[in-house]
């Protein structure tokens, strides 16, 4: 232990004063100072300080300033760690705990009873249940003690740390009196379920066991069985078993989530406009990728574009969602729903190029667009599922739990039954929802889940599988909700989100969550796509009366996109012209396009050179053929006889076959006119 192995002796003869300072002497005497012998301004002690001089936990140093005495330096030492982590004032997470045990415990102390084979979970109640239940403690004792403490400095050293050279401590329990006072001791938090004064710890215990009160004590916080604390708002130092069970049993009735109070509320379905902009930039062929690696990593000059374009969000939402992750489940899910192909093996050039699916989904109303979505997400199985990769399913691939019964777990009905009930018109906060669901409407409780479906191991963020259990369901399922809310709701607009006057974030479902929950038979979402609102003029500008993201789509191919929103959006000229022509586009399908979307008909003389650009380019045949020098006009003309009319004459003397090679029996029947072909590396060519 890196605190608590102390002598508690000295914490104890201090407790009685503590006990009568005031809450502001308690918190000037543990006043953060670089050492504990460090001086502070008597003011802060009040009517306190002649009881503090008197006795003997704090000394004047000079005109106005106090410092705890040597004796109380100890004391102080142990009162400044309590208060650093207030276990039973605040909802004890894994995280929480974690933090406590690495600050108070070495790596191989926490490790041997966290990870216990064997044992009960060291965060529940029956852990301590099965200390008292222990015949001897210091059989029990042996699962949990380090390789120092059971054997001192005879393991080797492997020279990874250094090795600890005061002998070592074979058990801390060394008598019977011990045992049997850290049994009771125990046994009293068991029973309270409440944190207990640290002060009154001695009365707890028979007179004749007082004397080893402090060593039992110190056995207890070696093997998790009692936490001390300080309470933040007195400071009184109080001591429990586990926070969790604590907390278990201290909290109030579960009440429904209270309305919450939010002007401005978002719901920008991000996710799809930033799949519809990588979508565009790959229907245009130039969302080309690096070919290094398997991540699909795009070029540094696509991911600036697509900075550029993609939706901005509410101040909330920035931190949660970072322009690379967005970057990556958009083409992830762009492929896991096979709207794009990765060329990396077919083409010299790597390109996510758009599918005959993906450009039919572009076209489609913003309506229709996020109903595919949502129906995909539906699925049992969505097509391409890729589990390395991030795929668009109802279920999070994060967090899973494991059922007795045969087959997987159900993500949908549990999580339906929760989010359908955030289906009223006033706003929630997302805390308070979180904390009363996972609470009430867990698997374990929850009455859409039949009894052989329901969970009973869980894991999360790759960690090992965890047994659920009364403690920790509660954490398990909140992370869930929590995961599904900020995974799935909130980048496909199904929840529109706000910040109160606390900066907490509040929501309320959005028409789209309606219906993705059944509570809406049909889907309301976004404007209707224009369909004339744009003008080509004679300066060969395409400028966009109002956004049409159809329109865009079938302009990117050939034109040059020079802005976004409304305005000058393309460009024609000529290099993409020819761009485009080397994709096989033509220029009727140009002009129609163009004709398509303009409000007015195309200048003449803009489809005059459009028409001059694609009548400039030619498809030149390539093929390859055979030369033979056959060195004077005789001779050329016994070949030329012999191969027939194929042979073309280039030359009196040069002749051309148009073929790669020459068949051997016509080699062989040169040959037998003394015509002998020969390489160009001068190696006579076998017949």
């Amino acid at each position: 232990m890196k605190f608590f192995d102390t002598d508690w002796s000295v914490v104890f003869r201090w407790l009685p004063v503590w006990d009568k300072l005031s809450f502001a002497a308690r918190q000037h005497y543990l006043l953060a100072a670089p050492s504990h012998a460090q001086s502070v301004s008597a003011d802060g002690y009040g009517a306190d300080l002649s009881a503090g001089l008197a006795s003997g936990l704090v000394e004047m140093v000079g005109s106005g300033r106090v410092k705890p005495t040597a004796a109380s330096v100890p004391f102080r030492a142990v009162m400044a760690q309590l208060a650093k982590f207030p276990l039973f004032d605040q909802k004890p997470t894994a995280k929480f705990l974690e933090d406590y045990t690495r600050k108070h415990f070495t790596r191989e102390e926490s490790d041997r009873i966290q990870f216990a084979w064997n044992q009960p979970a060291w965060d529940s109640l029956a852990w301590p249940k099965a200390f008292l239940k222990s015949a001897d403690a210091k059989v029990w004792e042996r699962n949990f003690l380090t390789p120092f403490e059971m054997n001192g400095n005879t393991r080797p050293n492997w020279g990874w740390t250094p090795q600890p050279v005061v002998p070592p401590k074979k058990t801390w329990f060394p008598d019977a009196e011990t045992v049997e006072a850290a049994k009771c001791l125990v046994g009293q938090a068991v029973e309270t379920s409440r944190t207990i004064p640290l002060l009154s710890l001695p009365a707890l215990l028979p007179e004749r066991l007082r004397p080893v009160l402090e060593t039992a004590l110190k056995a207890c916080l070696r093997y998790f069985l009692l936490y001390p604390a300080l309470r933040p708002e007195t400071l009184e130092a109080v001591i429990g078993v586990c926070p969790t069970l604590v907390y278990l049993a201290s909290r109030p009735a579960a009440v429904p989530p209270a309305w919450a109070i939010c002007d401005r509320l978002a719901s920008p379905a991000f996710r799809m406009e930033d799949m519809i902009r990588v979508l565009m930039e790959a229907a245009a062929g130039d969302c080309r990728l690096n070919r290094t690696g398997y991540d699909r990593q795009f070029f540094k000059s696509v991911e600036d574009r697509f900075r550029e374009d993609f939706v901005a969000l509410p101040d909330w939402l920035v931190s949660r969602y970072d322009f690379a992750s967005r970057l990556h489940i958009a083409g992830a899910w762009l492929i896991d729903l096979k709207f794009v192909q990765d060329t990396f093996q077919s083409r010299p050039k790597r390109l996510l190029l758009a599918t005959p699916k993906g450009r039919k989904w572009l076209t489609q109303p913003p309506a229709d667009r996020l109903h595919e979505l949502l129906f995909a997400m539906t699925r049992d199985q969505p097509e391409g599922f890729d589990e390395d990769d991030e795929s668009l399913s109802f279920g999070l691939e994060e967090c899973q739990f494991a059922v007795k019964a045969p087959g997987d777990f159900d993500h949908r009905p549990w999580l339906e039954s929760v989010w359908r009930q955030a289906a009223h018109p006033e706003v929630v906060g997302l805390n308070a929802f979180l904390d009363y669901h996972a609470r009430v409407s867990n698997p374990l409780v929850n009455p859409v889940v039949p009894e052989p479906f329901r969970p009973h191991l869980a894991y999360r963020y790759g960690s090992s599988r965890s047994v659920l259990r009364e403690e920790n369901v509660e954490e398990y399922c909140r992370a869930i909700l929590e995961q599904y809310f900020w995974a799935r709701l909130v980048p496909l607009g199904c929840v529109e989100t706000g910040v109160d006057a606390k900066g907490e974030v509040c929501f309320q479902l959005s028409p789209a969550g309606r219906y993705l929950f059944g509570l809406n038979p049909e889907l309301a979402y976004g404007r209707p796509t224009a369909e004339a609102g744009l003008v080509v003029q004679p300066n060969f500008e395409i400028v966009f009366l109002a956004p049409n993201l159809n329109a865009e789509i079938d302009l990117a191919p050939f034109a040059e996109r020079c802005g976004k929103n409304v305005g000058t959006l393309f460009r024609l000229t000529r290099r993409q012209i020819i761009s485009a022509a080397a994709r096989g586009i033509k220029a009727a399908d140009v002009l129609g396009a163009l004709a398509k979307h303009s409000q007015k008909p195309v200048p003449e003389n803009v489809a005059e050179e459009i028409r001059t650009w694609f009548a400039g380019c030619r498809t030149l045949t390539l093929r390859r053929s055979m030369l033979i020098d056959a060195g004077d006009r005789e001779v050329a003309l016994r070949v030329r006889r012999l191969l027939g009319a194929e042979c073309r004459a280039l030359s009196e003397t040069l002749l051309e076959w148009p073929k790669a090679q020459l068949d051997p029996k016509l080699r062989k029947k040169l040959a037998e006119l003394g015509l002998f072909l020969e390489s160009k590396t001068g190696k006579d060519t076998e017949l």
